[in-house]
């Protein structure tokens, strides 16, 4: 779902979640994705705009989303601020203008937008969805539970409702609760990376590293071999430095470090786990490879400051 805004792969991750023949499930994403007015201005009201105003609005809708695929968030918010104005009854305008609100920082003009739009098609989930995701990451955890409630009513077989409850109850430090709404995600899409992962970095948080790991390997056997992110490579070697296998840490991590979608953080912790196993000059060569990756990086910095502290106070002729 790569290229997608965040309100569209809340609509995939509902819809794709239901029961419904796989015909009916293509039909229903294609059409919460691309058709912009299908939740809102389909009827001219006796008062309402006109049929010039609703072609208008599907035009900037849709020149608004196309903006956004190309990272170009200032004609999507003129866009879609646009299409708002010419279709004041349409949802789906308000989505994405709330997107384009939110990536430029204006946060209570997003969720405005979004509060909106829930007037306008209150039996849609995922409007719940995106507006309960932003309230979190707002840290208004009792709104955000109240909306994630309202989605779940609405939306009980959707796997990404039940992730959004396990995310709220986690960040509220009920990990036993959010435990239980991430495994009913989990049971309702096996294959889903976001939710393995999110129960992995639980498990591993708890101390439960062999369940994370467990979690990791499930979420590995999903990519192509040699495939799998840095993110779950550089997961699965923490989780074997915590049940002492420190070469299969070591692999993977150093493994995670040479992908593409590496982070700064990825060469800090294998040279970390380099130093607490007395490699000192691997150490300082992960170090070195990491700042001339990220010479700018804070973490990148810090590790090379590091492994040359180790290495001054290190006797004489113990580097290896």
């Amino acid at each position: 779902m790569h290229g997608l805004s965040a309100s569209q792969r809340s609509v995939v991750r509902i819809v794709t979640s239901t029961r419904a023949p796989k015909t009916w499930t293509a039909t229903l994403v294609v059409a919460a994705l691309f058709s912009p007015l299908a939740a809102g201005c389909r009827m001219t009201p006796q008062h309402g705009p006109g049929a010039e105003s609703l072609l208008n609005c599907r035009q900037l809708t849709q020149r608004g989303i196309a903006a956004m695929e190309q990272n170009d968030w200032e004609t999507a918010e003129k866009s879609l601020e646009a299409a708002v104005a010419s279709c004041d009854i349409d949802p789906e305008s308000r989505r994405h203008y709330a997107e384009s609100l939110w990536h430029r920082g204006d946060r209570i003009g997003a969720t405005r937008q979004l509060d909106d739009a829930i007037k306008l098609s209150p039996d849609d989930a995922t409007l719940y969805v995106r507006l309960a995701e932003m309230r979190l990451e707002m840290n208004q955890l009792g709104r955000a539970s109240l909306l994630a409630d309202e989605a779940v009513d609405r939306a009980p077989d959707s796997a990404a409702v039940w992730a959004l409850r396990g995310r709220i109850k986690h960040r509220a430090g009920l990990t036993d609760e959010a435990l239980g709404q991430y495994h009913r995600a989990l049971s309702l899409a096996p294959s889903d990376p976001d939710i393995l992962l999110e129960i992995a970095d639980l498990y591993a948080e708890l101390g439960q590293p062999r369940r994370a790991l467990a979690n990791l390997h499930s979420l590995a056997a999903l990519y192509p071999p040699g495939e799998a992110p840095a993110a779950v490579l550089a997961r699965t070697g923490l989780a074997y430095q915590a049940l002492g296998r420190e070469e299969d840490a070591a692999a993977r991590l150093a493994e995670a470090s040479n992908r593409p979608d590496a982070t700064a953080q990825m060469y800090a912790q294998l040279a970390e786990l380099q130093l607490a196993s007395g490699r000192l000059a691997d150490a300082r060569q992960t170090a070195s490879a990491g700042l001339a990756r990220f010479p700018q990086h804070p973490d990148a910095m810090r590790t090379v400051q590091r492994v040359d502290a180790e290495s001054a106070s290190a006797p004489t002729g113990s580097l290896r």
